[in-house]
């Protein structure tokens, strides 16, 4: 009896202590999925009051939505397009600006650093400060264009700014930095070796060949405005210009669109889809050249250079 009864006994207690470890177990699971519940909620409000979203951002701008559209190589910069919206019941002050509230920079995939300036709506801030009023719950367009980024570049890793969002009542300051954001390079050339910096100018080369006298090496071609809105081409101030062949000597050159010289400030106006002759003109050439190294022609379109750039090319 004493040894049933002592069996009893422990499988009594070995029942309690199995039950016991059960409940200590779902209490201790209960707790985690209590704090997961938790965080899971949290995380939700902060989701839901913040004010910014950008595909991988940091920081917070106040009564606004700052979203990334697109990062596209323009000139010798870099064009970091957005929308952003006023969140806000009424009008609000958006100021990015540069001064002792945040440092404003870009960094490239190389770990440069580049200066930045700011387009909202149309409106330029660069040098200074920028006050862009937002309407309520109206998205408006603008970029940053990030200064002098190498053709090599094809990342921008980083854009950091900050600055104030006045809504009446308080002045707010914030600072935010963009993530990484692939360059898209124009794509407007019928070549691998021949690159243009405005995306809107198509550049489609015909031919490159000596003339009759055969002295002069013509680099003939067709340029196309494809954008929606007219533009003006002209020349720079004689910097920029590039010409070189293979054996190492410069050379000088000019050029015309439609059979007028964009060799001066009056330049020439290019309509959307009218398809335009394009010739680079390079005199005096020893008969012995058969390729250049590069052709660059700077031009001039609004207040930023573009280039017209061939590489490697026989003839």
């Amino acid at each position: 009896m004493k040894a049933k009864t002592i069996i009893g006994m422990a499988l009594v207690l070995s029942s309690l202590s199995v039950q016991n470890a059960n409940a200590q177990f779902f209490k201790k699971l209960g707790k985690v999925a209590g704090a997961l519940l938790d965080a899971t909620t949290e995380s939700a409000k902060t989701s839901n009051n913040s004010n910014s979203s950008s595909s991988d951002a940091n920081g917070n701008i106040p009564h606004v939505t700052f979203k990334v559209t697109s990062c596209e190589y323009w000139g010798d910069e870099v064009l970091l397009r957005f929308l952003v919206a006023n969140t806000s019941t009424s009008d609000i002050t958006f100021r990015p600006f540069w001064g002792e509230i945040n440092d404003a920079y870009a960094t490239d995939d190389n770990n440069n650093i580049h200066a930045i300036s700011f387009n909202v709506g149309g409106e330029d801030g660069w040098g200074g400060e920028l006050f862009k009023t937002l309407p309520s719950g109206v998205p408006v367009k603008g970029y940053i264009a990030i200064k002098k980024v190498s053709t090599n570049c094809r990342f921008i890793k980083s854009v950091r700014f900050g600055g104030i969002v006045e809504d009446g009542k308080n002045n707010q300051k914030f600072s935010y930095t963009i993530g990484s954001n692939a360059i898209k390079m124009p794509s407007n050339t019928n070549a691998d070796n021949i690159f243009v910096s405005l995306p809107i100018l198509q550049y489609n080369l015909n031919r490159v060949y000596r003339d009759k006298t055969g002295k002069n090496v013509i680099v003939d071609a067709t340029v196309k405005n494809i954008g929606t809105d007219a533009f003006m081409l002209a020349a720079s101030d004689g910097s920029g210009h590039a010409v070189y062949d293979s054996e190492g000597n410069s050379y000088k050159h000019t050029m015309t669109i439609g059979g007028k010289s964009i060799d001066n400030w009056d330049g020439v106006t290019l309509q959307p889809d009218i398809p335009m002759k394009a010739l680079i003109t390079i005199p005096n050439v020893p008969s012995n050249i058969h390729e250049f190294s590069i052709i660059k022609h700077r031009t001039v379109c609004g207040d930023n250079y573009y280039d017209i750039q061939i590489k490697n090319q026989k003839f």
